[in-house]
């Protein structure tokens, strides 16, 4: 569940997300839905664009991702790139 080593945060089964203001338990994984299961033990299929578009989405536990220094990239280009 979390990023390491440059690898991408992804939902799994087992994970536990923020959506919609409520903390869900994924369950199932299909093509384009995910399905969740809330703490009262009710579910719902959700789109994964519709999950992913959420405002307040979040995995739960997943590590933040690091953002870089405003001038970081531009310290890695070789000096002839500088013009």
């Amino acid at each position: 569940m979390s990023a390491r080593g440059g690898a991408r945060t992804a939902v799994t089964v087992g994970a536990r997300v923020r959506f919609n203001g409520v903390t869900w338990q994924v369950v199932a994984l299909s093509v384009h839905s995910i399905h969740l299961v809330g703490p009262d033990g009710g579910g719902q299929a959700v789109l994964a664009g519709h999950l992913f578009a959420d405002p307040g989405f979040t995995i739960i536990g997943a590590d933040a991702p690091q953002a870089a220094p405003q001038w970081g990239l531009f310290e890695t280009a070789p000096a002839a790139a500088g013009g």
